[in-house]
């Protein structure tokens, strides 16, 4: 143990990064307060004090009579580079699965033909999409594409899981920046149905405008679970 730094935190740490490393998995029990008296040689009142600061950031749970068991890690990500909602899945070791696609041609809402710069008579390419981690509905996604640069795709439906490997190797589209705005909602009675939980319960949003070269290409509305999603931006420097 560190000098300096409280043996319960030291504690939490390790246990923390045994979790993120998938040491111990979604579902596992932790093991009992004597084992970890042992493992750690501290004392069982230290080991309490690590599972609390484990349970207060959901990291673990209690259960009565079983004992202590790791919770869904949340996906994060991290947004100095830009990447798609399935990469970052499949980068964390979730199997991204997508369901109810549904692909057509529309006249866009106006702030959608603004972030796209068109006119207000243009149609644009619109998808919506389920988006699933190890058969759980995770997030509801529309993406609304320049219609002019993907044609017939309609015919990729079934290659959907991943938009922008479809978007950068079928159609050779640089995908070179975005702008996303991220914020927060209740969740409506359609997106509590398609996603399976509770109306009104927290979703995460982002709305995100994709560009090749100075050209936007995309927007995109992302409604998240919340309690399984979260997002980490790096800032350097102050203006």
């Amino acid at each position: 143990m560190k000098r300096n730094i409280p043996k319960f935190a030291q504690m939490y740490e390790v246990l923390r990064r045994q979790i993120d490393e998938g040491f111990y998995k979604e579902g596992d029990f932790i093991p009992s307060e004597p084992e970890l008296e042992r493992i750690f040689g501290v004392s069982r009142t230290t080991v309490r004090k690590a599972i609390d600061m484990l349970i207060s950031d959901q990291t673990v749970m209690p259960k009565q009579g079983k004992g202590t068991t790791v919770l869904g890690r949340k996906t994060v990500q991290r947004l100095n580079h830009v990447t798609s909602f399935m990469e970052t899945l499949e980068q964390k070791g979730f199997e991204v699965t997508t369901s109810g696609t549904v692909i057509e041609r529309i006249i866009p809402p106006a702030y959608v033909s603004q972030a796209l710069q068109l006119d207000s008579r243009t149609k644009v390419v619109k998808i919506r999409r389920i988006r699933m981690i190890n058969g759980h509905p995770i997030a509801f996604m529309v993406n609304y594409l320049l219609e002019s640069i993907i044609p017939f795709i309609e015919n990729e439906a079934k290659n959907m899981n991943s938009l922008y490997q479809l978007l950068e190797e079928k159609y050779n589209i640089e995908i070179t920046s975005s702008i996303e705005f991220i914020g927060a909602k209740a969740a409506s009675p359609m997106e509590a149905e398609m996603l399976q939980i509770e109306e009104g319960n927290p979703l995460l949003t982002s709305k995100r405008t994709t560009y090749s070269r100075e050209r936007p290409i995309e927007y995109v509305a992302t409604s998240v679970v919340a309690d399984k999603y979260e997002y980490c931006i790096y800032s350097q420097g102050r203006e």
